[in-house]
């Protein structure tokens, strides 16, 4: 796994599943039981079918188990991620706040799934290559071992906004109401400033995108 993705949402993703499935220590967190909805498919919630999560201006980090007050650089700071299904297409927006063309080595992540339940996970990762132009990686967990796979899919930067359109057919069942989203930097320094929106702990509303019903058996 890549040394940015794991010091940044991904690490993150790990903190927040682990604190809401273990609880909290005052007793008052759900725990595993609490959430059966969590893994697996749910015919009642559309969340598996997409998420809105808005997220603070200002709350840059470098401590994937701090909350983060760093504003800068303003390109990874999440205000509002999306991922939609619409049609047989898979939506992902990310809207910053501030120009992505000004972060170094800039890093988008989307996780569906928990990183505990890698049967039931997937990454969408877009970053730029050499040449500048940003491409889209898909990951999967279930072999036991990362598998990476390029995929011919455009990735749009429009000032403060990434944005691309997946086909269905070339992801992973969504199979989990969990989504993380990620953007980090690389600093000259070698930091990794990061934030991160999750559907568990954001201000997040499912999607409108209506819900597929899948026979039994399938």
């Amino acid at each position: 796994m890549n040394r940015r993705l794991r010091s940044a949402s991904l690490a993150a993703a790990v903190v927040i599943t682990m604190a809401v499935l273990g609880g909290c220590s005052s007793g008052g967190g759900p725990s595993a039981g609490d959430i059966p909805s969590t893994l697996g498919p749910d015919p009642t919630i559309n969340e598996a079918n997409g998420v809105t999560c808005t997220d603070p201006a200002g709350d840059i980090s470098t401590d994937p188990k701090a909350s983060g007050t760093m504003t800068q650089p303003a390109g990874v700071d999440i205000l509002v991620a999306e991922s939609k299904v619409d049609g047989d297409v898979l939506k992902v927006t990310y809207t910053l706040n501030g120009p992505v063309a000004d972060v170094p080595q800039p890093f988008f992540d989307l996780l569906q799934g928990d990183v505990t339940a890698p049967k039931y996970s997937f990454e969408l990762r877009a970053e730029p290559a050499s040449n500048g132009k940003f491409g889209l990686t898909l990951v999967t967990f279930d072999t036991g071992t990362d598998v990476r796979k390029q995929l011919a899919v455009p990735v749009t930067v429009d000032g403060s906004t990434l944005s691309y359109e997946v086909p269905l057919t070339q992801i992973p069942k969504i199979s989990t109401l969990l989504w993380t989203f990620g953007v980090s930097a690389t600093m000259p320094d070698g930091s990794v400033p990061f934030d991160d929106c999750s559907s568990l702990t954001g201000d997040s509303t499912a999607t409108t995108a209506p819900i597929v019903t899948v026979p039994p058996g399938n």
